[in-house]
């Protein structure tokens, strides 16, 4: 697995490089003209919007060289290798459920409000897809809400290409002319998963009795970097060697959740 990082702004692309990470400041052609630091990290806000829809294209560039993609947003704790839940022979686009672990849900792909979480799923690249992005980009321009509301619209409304939904994922016998998609395992992919400081230990135990391990924790549903931080090394999720206000010296601590 290759790993590629986005830069939205100005100053996280300085940042990033002043302490080695490697990464691309990324644009696009979304208001290319408009930076993205203030108001980012309040839901609902115009720049907020802006770089969720931005972060699908990026997603969009990447699949249009020709590699399939792991998408994860910069709140996704990745505890176990994602590619076994994710990369299935024939399956275009596998996505996790955005709803807390406990909260089994008789979840229908049309229907429900709890749509998939764009922050963190697989998807393959193929001409399929591609049309699917381009619909949805074409609808997301105006960036008047989030990348996760445009998009559910978009692949649950698209007629072209024709959309075949599995509950579970299993590898498909050939290549379909539909686009195959399927939830993967929704504690697995761990959406919510740090909203209270023993919901990480709470999940791990429920998927242990059920004979799995989490894959990654997500720190949506809680509003600005420093709850989100905060709420992670709650968890003991947080594992960057620094304060916030402190200047990361590239040391991670080891993951001392036993799963």
């Amino acid at each position: 697995m290759k790993f590629l990082t986005f830069a939205q702004d100005a100053r996280t692309h300085k940042y990033l490089n002043q302490i080695g990470v490697n990464n691309v400041r990324f644009v696009g052609q979304i208001d290319p003209q408009k930076d993205t630091e203030e108001g980012a990290h309040a839901f609902g806000r115009g720049d907020f919007n802006l770089i969720s829809v931005r972060k699908m294209e990026a997603v969009y560039t990447v699949l249009k060289l020709g590699y399939d993609v792991v998408f994860l947003d910069t709140d996704v704790v990745l505890v176990n290798d994602p590619i076994p839940i994710f990369v299935w022979n024939n399956v275009d686009y596998v996505f996790g459920i955005n709803a807390y672990c406990d909260q089994r849900l008789e979840w229908d792909f049309y229907k429900s409000q709890n749509e998939g979480n764009t922050g963190f799923y697989f998807v393959r690249s193929n001409a399929k897809v591609f049309k699917l992005w381009d619909e949805f980009l074409k609808l997301a321009v105006g960036y008047g809400i989030d990348d996760q509301t445009f998009f559910w619209s978009t692949i649950r409304n698209i007629k072209d290409p024709k959309v075949s939904y599995h509950r579970n994922c299993s590898h498909q016998s050939s290549v379909s002319d539909m686009l195959v998609t399927c939830t993967a395992e929704q504690c697995q992919t761990g959406a919510g998963g740090v909203m209270e400081f023993d919901t990480f230990k709470k999940n791990v135990a429920y998927m242990k009795g059920r004979g799995f391990k989490p894959v990654a924790v997500h720190a949506n549903f809680i509003t600005g970097n420093e709850f989100k931080m905060k709420h992670l090394n709650g968890n003991g999720l947080w594992l960057a060697t620094q304060a916030a206000d402190a200047t990361w010296n590239g040391v991670c601590k080891p993951l001392l959740v036993e799963f």
